[in-house]
């Protein structure tokens, strides 16, 4: 693009004389003229060089012109970013250029204080950084989160100070059945027979407990039930170290039991429990019953005899022997109804010495006489009566149960109450060995 320049000086032509050719104005001067003009106007922007709004927010045509109206629809474009920049006010102070999305404008940030200007309110710091910020600078201090802030720790005083030690831990495998385990110097994984002998274990930790062996040391305070197979050697010192040993063995009488060591055993076939020793010789340790009544139970204006709710079950084993004794505690508010018992035996069974019965709060004495009969009565007072009753029962037929039964003796309103206090004692009587 060139500017006009002027090709023919035509007013120096008026200061030449009359009749000077160079007075004289030529045709080819003017068109001279006139085609410098033209050049000039052919390289020069027109109205039709403007450019259009598209042309301006492209950005790309360098042979148009911007005019102040396509620069301000320019500006306007993509949201207005750059008007609104130019629009804002000079805020007189250090400013933080941002975009506010809900308005769809930019804006001026200022910083405030402790956190930051937004339009007509304030975006304080997050109250993460706000905890940080406000923590002591005190050197060697690390930041730690609580679970619901931040604070400023020391190291080995109120967190863990790194150690070598701890280094040794975090670089040990992984591998599954390792113990973390010290060796004198530093912390080692050890794992199977090396870890049980850190531990001070011996092969017995690895024994089922279905099928243990004892090859050494000494057992104390220990009851063994289940069958029991093997010898017993308890050594020359036995008696002094071992008491006594119990084996409950249902199927069958031990053996192989040293001549130092008596067995207590429960037989099976018997019920009974035998000293049982390798001379052969046996002991049987009499079958015992103590039974404490549970609670107390009444009976009013009746005299059937009832079965006791909890003096059942009273076993008595085939071929035996039995001194049965009921201490009965009975409470009556009348000397009315007293008290009579009964105890009913296995059927085929019978009473080789009669029942007595003693209450020993009035003295009273009944003496049975005879086999035929199991129960009889006893006068009470109307009080406690402390009474007595026993039998002798000779059991001649297979193993069965036997149990107490009580009533009134003379039917009355008034209460008769067997307390709880009440106890039965069941005897197994052998001969003398």
């Amino acid at each position: 693009m060139s500017d006009y320049t002027q090709v023919t000086d035509f007013s120096a032509k008026d200061g030449l004389s009359s009749g000077d050719p160079e007075k004289l104005i030529l045709g080819s001067d003017v068109d001279g003229e006139f085609g410098a003009i033209a050049t000039a106007i052919a390289t020069k922007y027109d109205s039709a060089d403007l450019a259009s709004q598209a042309q301006a927010e492209a950005e790309t045509d360098n042979t148009v012109l911007l005019t102040p109206l396509r620069l301000a629809q320019w500006a306007d474009a993509n949201g207005g970013m750059v008007g609104d920049i130019q629009a804002l006010a000079d805020p007189n102070a250090d400013t933080l250029l941002g975009w506010d999305d809900s308005a769809g404008a930019a804006i001026g940030f200022t910083f405030s204080g402790s956190g930051i200007a937004f339009g007509d309110g304030t975006v304080g710091l997050e109250a993460g950084l706000e905890a940080i910020a406000g923590l002591a600078k005190t050197d060697g201090n690390v930041i730690v989160g609580n679970g619901s802030t931040w604070v400023a720790e020391q190291p080995g005083t109120t967190v863990q100070a790194w150690d070598a030690n701890l280094d040794q831990i975090a670089a040990l495998a992984v591998t599954d059945g390792n113990f973390i385990v010290g060796n004198g110097s530093a912390w080692v994984a050890e794992s199977g027979a090396t870890a049980r002998t850190s531990l001070g274990l011996g092969s017995i930790a690895t024994q089922a407990a279905s099928s243990v062996s004892i090859t050494g040391g000494t057992i104390t305070g220990t009851t063994f039930t289940g069958s029991f197979g093997g010898s017993i050697d308890a050594g020359d010192n036995s008696i002094t170290q071992i008491a006594a040993l119990f084996i409950d063995e249902r199927a069958s009488a031990p053996t192989n039991v040293s001549s130092e060591l008596g067995l207590w055993v429960e037989d099976a076939t018997d019920g009974n429990i035998h000293l049982e020793c390798d001379s052969g010789t046996t002991r049987v340790l009499p079958g015992m019953q103590i039974i404490q009544k549970g609670a107390d139970e009444t009976v009013n204006n009746s005299t059937t005899l009832q079965d006791d709710d909890h003096f059942t079950g009273i076993v008595m084993l085939s071929s035996k022997r039995y001194r049965v004794v009921l201490r009965a505690e009975v409470s009556q508010s009348s000397a009315t109804p007293d008290f009579k018992a009964n105890l009913a035996i296995p059927s085929g069974s019978f009473l080789s010495v009669k029942m007595s019965m003693l209450n020993v709060t009035n003295s009273n004495n009944v003496y049975g006489a005879g086999n035929t009969s199991s129960s009889d009565a006893v006068s009470c007072d109307a009080t406690t009566n402390h009474i007595t009753v026993e039998w002798i029962v000779d059991v001649n037929v297979g193993a069965s149960d036997a149990k107490i039964q009580w009533a009134q003796n003379t039917a009355n309103a008034s209460n008769t109450t067997l307390t709880a206090d009440s106890t039965l004692e069941v005897y197994e009587l052998i001969d003398n060995v």
